[in-house]
């Protein structure tokens, strides 16, 4: 079973090496892909649709298909776009060590019940 965080639980002050497991998960329906008719009648094992896009950059009259190299991310602001380099995005990123910390202990009457309706996981500690 692959372990979903490992690493130290910290409890104030106290530290203690603990891995956890997931024992319950969502179980989603899967995904209905595209396929192509004319590959299945063809006879094709890759009857899977890719979708590809172009992106035109219109100047005026003329429409210039614009290469992915030349593409900038963009945000709206206002009516306007504002372009987010890459360089800009990683500046930007939230970098954080992960931890498991317990900020405190609540009586368990004030825990609402639909709060557990979620995946269940199992913290256990190191050896």
């Amino acid at each position: 079973q692959v372990h979903k965080y490992k690493g130290p639980l910290k409890i104030g002050d106290l530290e203690i090496d603990v891995i956890t497991y997931g024992k319950t998960a969502v179980q989603n329906m899967p995904s209905l892909k595209k396929t192509s008719q004319p590959a299945e009648e063809g006879g094709s094992l890759d009857t899977g649709v890719k979708m590809e896009r172009t992106y035109w950059n219109k100047l005026g009259e003329e429409e210039e298909e614009v290469d992915r190299e030349h593409r900038t991310k963009a945000y709206p602001y206002g009516k306007q776009l504002v372009p987010f380099s890459k360089a800009d995005e990683e500046l930007l990123k939230y970098t954080c060590e992960a931890a498991l910390t317990i900020l405190a202990f609540v009586p368990k009457e004030s825990i609402r019940r639909y709060w557990c309706l979620s995946t269940v996981d199992c913290v256990v500690a190191q050896a």
